[in-house]
Parts: C-alpha cells; sequence; structure tokens
C-alpha cells in the first residue's frame, strides 16, 4: 500500500474513533469493534493473499487512538458553566455578533471561576461588539447541540475592546465593506449579496431565505468551499496581473486565512480555506493533488482542534458530504451521462457536480430536516454560472464604494442585473417546489 493510500485510511479510522467517542459508546463495545475489524481484515489477507489487508488490519487499531484522543480534548475542555439556575457571571464577546430580525446573536468566551463558551439571545439594543466585557445575569441551559445558551439575559457592559487586535481590524475592515454595499444596493439585493460574499445572512428576509431552502441552493449564502474557491482565484489572478506571481502563494494564504478569520472561521469556511491553501501548496509545488487525501487531512486537522465538529456540527458534515460527493461521484456520473464537455456555460460540469454533492448530503438532509427536494439541481445549473460574476462585481462594487462611492455605483448597476437573474429563477423555481 501506497503512503498516500496509507495515510488516507489511517485518517478514516482515527475519525471513525472520534465519531465512536462522540455518541459515548463503551470502551467493550469499541474495543469489540476494533477487535472483529482487525480480524476481518486478517481473513481477508489470509483469502486473497495481499498485504494491504494486514495493513488495514494494523492501521484499524487507529480507532482507539481516536476515542482517546475524544475524551482525552473532553477532558482539557471540560467547561465549568452554572447551568439551570440563574446566575450572575462575566463573559467576553469572542465573535462578532449576529444582528437577526428581532435579536442579537454573540458567542461568550466566560472569565474565570467559570470557564467554557455560551451563546447568548439577546435584545436587538444596546448593541455589543468583537471583546466587549459584559457582566450578565440569566440561566444557562445545554442547547441539545453540544453547546450551551442563555436566553434574553440581563447584560452590562463592563469594558470595551478587550479582544485581540487583529481580530479587530478584520471585524472593521469587512464592516466597511458590507457598509458601502449597502449604500449602494437595495435592502435585498445587498443582503443577498453580504450573503454570498461574507456568510452574513442578517438581511435577507424570511420569504426569500425559505424560497432559498426549498430550491437547495441554500449553500449560496453559507459560505461553501465554491465561494471560498472563487475568492482564492480571485486573489491570485489579481496578483498575477501585478506582476507578483512568485510572491502570490504566499499572498494567497495570508489572504486567505484573513478572510476565513474574518467571516467568523465557522466549519464550512474553515474547511474550505484549508483545502484550498493545500491545493495552491500543491500546485505550488508541482505535486499531485488528491482530492480524497486532502478532504481526509483537512477533517483530520478539524477533528484535532475539535473533536465536536463530527457530530454536533451539522454545516461541517454537510460541506464535506458534499466535497465527498464532488471528488468521488461526480467522474463516475460524467461518464455513465456522458457528458465529455462542460456544456454551454458550463452547465454539464454544474450538472454533474450539483448532481453529486446533493446525493450525499440527501440522507442526511432528510434525517436531520425532514426534507429533501431532487429537483434543487434545475435552479443550481442556472445559478451557479453567474455566481463568480456576482462575487466579483460585489467586491468590486464594496472596495470602490471606500474609494469613490458614483464609481460604486456605477458598478452596482451591473451587480444588480447579476443578482436580479439569481433572485428570479431562486424565486420562480420555488413556486414549483
Amino acid at each position: 500500500m501506497k503512503p498516500a493510500e496509507m495515510f488516507f485510511y489511517a485518517s478514516l479510522f482515527f475519525l471513525a474513533g472520534v465519531f465512536l467517542a462522540s455518541f459515548n459508546v463503551g470502551g467493550v463495545s469499541v474495543l469489540a469493534l476494533v477487535a472483529a475489524s482487525s480480524g476481518g481484515f486478517l481473513w481477508l489477507a489470509e483469502i486473497r493473499r495481499s498485504r494491504k489487508w494486514k495493513t488495514l488490519a494494523r492501521l484499524a487499531l487507529l480507532i482507539l487512538l481516536g476515542c482517546f484522543y475524544f475524551h482525552f480534548r473532553e477532558s482539557l475542555s471540560l467547561p465549568r458553566i452554572p447551568l439551570g439556575e440563574e446566575t450572575t457571571f462575566v463573559a467576553k464577546v469572542i465573535a462578532e455578533p449576529e444582528s437577526r430580525e428581532k435579536s442579537q446573536v454573540f458567542r461568550l468566551g466566560l472569565e474565570p471561576p467559570w470557564k467554557g463558551e455560551v451563546a447568548s439571545y439577546s435584545r436587538l439594543y444596546p448593541e455589543y461588539a468583537y471583546g466587549d466585557l459584559l457582566r450578565v445575569t440569566g440561566s444557562i441551559k445545554e442547547n441539545g447541540y453540544g453547546g450551551y445558551g442563555i436566553s434574553f439575559p440581563e447584560v452590562v457592559l463592563l469594558q470595551k475592546s478587550q479582544g485581540s487586535s487583529l481580530m479587530k481590524a478584520l471585524f472593521g475592515f469587512k464592516d466597511s465593506l458590507v457598509s458601502g454595499l449597502r449604500r449602494v444596493l437595495p435592502v435585498s439585493e445587498a443582503g443577498f449579496s453580504i450573503a454570498m460574499m461574507f456568510g452574513d445572512e442578517s438581511l435577507i428576509d424570511q420569504g426569500f431565505a425559505d424560497n432559498l431552502k426549498k430550491t437547495g441552493t441554500s449553500h449560496l449564502v453559507a459560505l461553501s468551499g465554491y465561494n471560498v474557491l472563487i475568492v482564492v482565484q480571485g486573489v491570485r489572478i489579481f496578483l498575477s496581473s501585478l506582476g507578483l506571481r512568485r510572491r502570490s502563494f504566499f499572498l494567497s494564504v495570508l489572504v486567505v486565512s484573513g478572510f476565513v478569520l474574518m467571516t467568523g472561521a465557522g466549519a464550512s469556511v474553515t474547511r474550505a480555506g484549508i483545502m484550498a491553501v493545500l491545493s495552491m501548496m500543491a500546485k505550488e509545488n508541482s505535486r499531485f493533488y488528491s482530492m480524497k487525501n486532502t478532504v481526509a487531512f483537512t477533517g483530520l486537522l478539524m477533528s484535532l482542534y475539535n473533536p465536536r465538529f463530527i457530530v454536533f456540527d451539522l454545516g461541517f458534515q454537510l460541506s464535506f458530504l458534499a466535497f465527498f460527493g464532488v471528488s468521488c461521484l461526480a467522474s463516475f456520473l460524467k461518464e455513465k451521462l456522458r457528458f465529455e464537455d462542460r456544456g454551454f456555460c458550463g452547465w454539464k460540469e454544474n450538472a454533474v457536480q450539483t448532481l453529486s454533492a446533493q446525493i450525499m448530503v440527501a440522507p442526511l438532509l432528510f434525517f436531520k430536516t425532514g426534507g429533501f427536494s431532487p429537483l434543487a439541481i434545475f435552479p443550481n445549473i442556472l445559478i451557479l454560472p453567474a455566481v463568480p460574476l456576482i462575487m466579483l462585481l460585489g467586491f468590486i462594487v464594496a472596495f470602490a464604494s471606500v474609494i469613490s462611492l458614483p464609481l460604486a455605483v456605477i458598478f452596482a448597476f451591473l451587480l444588480r442585473i447579476s443578482l436580479s437573474y439569481a433572485e428570479s429563477v431562486i424565486n420562480l423555481s420555488a413556486r414549483f417546489m
């Protein structure tokens, strides 16, 4: 077995161990599973006379390592949170707050003597910002997803700007771009554009949000790997046009890292950012790029950082399943459907990739939400070719608004045409689903 293939299977076995431990599967059951797996692989090795199965029998022991690592990390990060009773505690806002129709949501990092993170659902006003130190009074409860939340507590601001200067600067830069888009676009179109570029869905009205779900196009506003890939390619093309081809790799890595942090470093965008960097590293060193190994390595890195991602983060699960679909099923479907070329505006390529992703995420979506539309492939085929243009024009308008508002208005006219097309496809398709 080649080293690359060994790494792939080793990562899968380790992730399987983390997965089992997340469900509190007992130690005896895990040992029995590992023994059965190793025994099965050894039996196949004897029958088929292949060293591959003997290697897999040894690698199956990594399931135990995955289980151990999960419990080890849990013991290190075990939260100390006052649950079920009204308590007053001090906490810091550790991420950019999210504004909703009737509330604002922000993540709190508890200060000693408590330890852990809590999602706070508070009134719209007064507004709070990243780095604010707060005194909070309320009742913390488990939210059912391996986390904790507190609803509409009493909040008193103690100090401002207690967070990282870098994060504050990145959030401030994003806010200036968002404000530029809001100045030159109508509310609905600005909300759609901002959501596609930065993953902030606060300006999208509920009716359009429902249509996105019906048509299977919610990934457009969820900062999926496709969105991040567009950003990466745009940055590299721009840097190359400035004669910075040799430095474009390092600058692109910095831009991608900043973009991931600026947009909240959620599981989906972090996965996409890591995979984009790995892809750039492979091209920079003229090495063969293995999609499945990249997916496995990214999953391994993210589970090492936070083992709870695998079971408790739906976005993490959907993004990985979709990417596995595109990387593993797309070539098979392309061969079976006889799509040898991309087709007009790349519709064949979009159809294959969308269908591959939909097949992989369908069981999970049906299990989690009880709904899935097989017709979602059609609006995706029509909209995906327009996404790079929308994001390109969106960033041009956002940057232009900082330099010259009249210049931004000119590009905003072209952006509105693209956004209107995408919105029309989504709203019309929703009527038939």
